[in-house]
């Protein structure tokens, strides 16, 4: 995007190459090592960078949403200058040629779909879901019986109302026809290497190389965080796993100079390269497939939860036993999760 404002054609031969395989280890390598080593010397480093992040990142969403607010209405100009520069679809003929690649308008198909309003829920999932992940370390909260609760469920619920209104503004902006129409349209067919996304549309309501530099690191910040976050949890697993020994009681032990599980953080690392290599190297293999090992391990782990409180009872009620019309919460959250995982 920087390049296509400035006309520097060598930030775009840059774009150009980092997407190549060999690039995209390189890059990959240094971000789960980097982040291996941010966990091995502390959580203190750690937590200084996750809120630093955090910050840039959202101010990226606050900016995006008020390119769109101020100047929505203008990303039909703004695209058809933007794709004039390389000869791509000019915005008006993007409908057009989704349909005549058989794609059908969300306006032509009848209206409100609840099978297919289900069937987004795992995608809505992944992008709301995972504030459970802060369970994995609850035993270093502070005051978890409330803070973690308030944590969670108002991490859902802000992050839910803010994907609402980015929603709202992008389709007002552009019309869900033309959204629609844009996911049909193969990347080769607008002129461009990559599928266009928001933050990409969004950067073309604005000329400045340091707003665009702002929304690009920011939202590459949402995607790399959940590396280091991944790790935590699961080094964490592993110290769990060792005190039952089912692994070896090496990935439990926590460094007497960094109080941190380094052995089980190296060996996080290490399993992160191979399925690096694997990502770019096998063509089977995506990130698409990584989510649904994911959404597998949550739908086991929620039908644990659903008998949980009738095969322990005993533990279930000394860790809270809350009901909710009888019904035990965890039973409910269980069903929940493995019926929006299975979807």
């Amino acid at each position: 995007m920087i390049g296509g404002v400035t006309g520097a054609t060598a930030l775009n031969d840059i774009a150009t190459t980092i997407t190549q395989p060999i690039w995209v280890f390189v890059l990959g390598s240094l971000i789960n090592v980097a982040f291996g080593a941010l966990l091995i010397f502390g959580g203190q480093g750690y937590w200084r960078w996750q809120k630093f992040a955090f910050l840039f990142a959202g101010g990226s969403i606050l900016l995006s949403a008020i390119l769109l607010i101020t100047s929505g209405g203008s990303v039909p100009v703004a695209w058809d200058a933007f794709v004039g520069k390389f000869g791509g679809l000019r915005f008006a003929e993007v409908i057009p040629a989704a349909q005549a690649a058989g794609y059908t308008l969300p306006s032509a198909g009848g209206g409100f779909d609840l099978t297919a309003t289900l069937l987004m829920l795992p995608w809505v999932f992944f992008v709301v879901g995972y504030a459970q992940g802060s369970a994995q370390i609850g035993g270093e909260v502070k005051r978890a019986s409330t803070n973690q609760y308030i944590a969670m469920v108002g991490g859902v619920l802000i992050n839910g109302t803010v994907l609402a209104i980015l929603v709202f503004l992008f389709t007002r902006a552009v019309g869900i026809d033309w959204m629609g129409a844009l996911g049909a349209v193969p990347p080769d067919a607008l002129g461009m290497s990559v599928q266009p996304s928001f933050n990409l549309i969004v950067s073309l309501l604005t000329n400045s190389p340091i707003l665009l530099a702002i929304i690009g690191i920011g939202f590459v910040m949402w995607a790399v965080n959940g590396t280091p976050l991944s790790e935590l949890q699961a080094t964490r697993y592993m110290l769990a796993w060792s005190l039952d020994r089912m692994v070896p009681s090496q990935l439990g032990d926590v460094s007497d100079k960094y109080h941190t599980p380094v052995k089980a953080i190296v060996f996080a690392t290490i399993t992160g390269e191979v399925a690096l290599l694997a990502l770019i190297t096998i063509p089977q293999a995506s990130l698409l497939g990584a989510l649904v090992a994911q959404l597998v391990a949550f739908i086991i782990v929620s039908l644990a939860g659903v008998v949980f409180p009738y095969r322990l009872p005993d533990v279930w009620q000394s860790a809270g036993g809350r009901r909710v019309l009888g019904i035990p919460a965890v039973t409910l959250a269980g069903l929940g999760v493995s019926s929006s995982s299975a979807g």
